[in-house]
């Protein structure tokens, strides 16, 4: 049984990571704000060096569990924001296209770090 337990612990920690990216979803949410669909999404950099912009992807699906649509959003240092470091985190929202989504699902397309490296497809 301890082992079981083990197991189950180590896949569900593991399963909020976009691991080659070296981010983690802290949270996310949608809700209806003003007549607007706004989609909030919080990334922590758990990488060693700081990144410059973010490129991800978020799938919404309405009560029932059935995907609404996708749409996809970056962020990126501009003037008033500064590189996320390592063990910061990211606090990104935008007004999405889909009114009345219930839930969402991010996924992690593209890094850019201060290094100029890139991680990602």
């Amino acid at each position: 049984m301890k082992k079981l337990l083990l197991v189950s612990l180590v896949v569900f920690s593991i399963s909020g990571y976009a691991q080659d990216c070296n981010t983690k979803i802290t949270s996310s949410s949608t809700k209806k704000v003003l007549g607007k669909q706004v989609v909030n999404v919080n990334i922590m950099n758990i990488a060693t060096q700081a990144f410059d912009r973010i490129d991800y992807t978020i799938t919404s699906y309405d009560i029932y569990n059935k995907k609404v649509g996708e749409e996809s959003f970056f962020w990126q240092v501009g003037s008033l924001t500064h590189p996320i470091k390592n063990g910061e985190t990211l606090h990104d929202v935008h007004s999405s296209k889909h009114v009345g989504a219930n839930s969402i699902k991010i996924e992690i397309d593209k890094v850019h770090y201060i290094n100029g490296k890139k991680c990602g497809h």
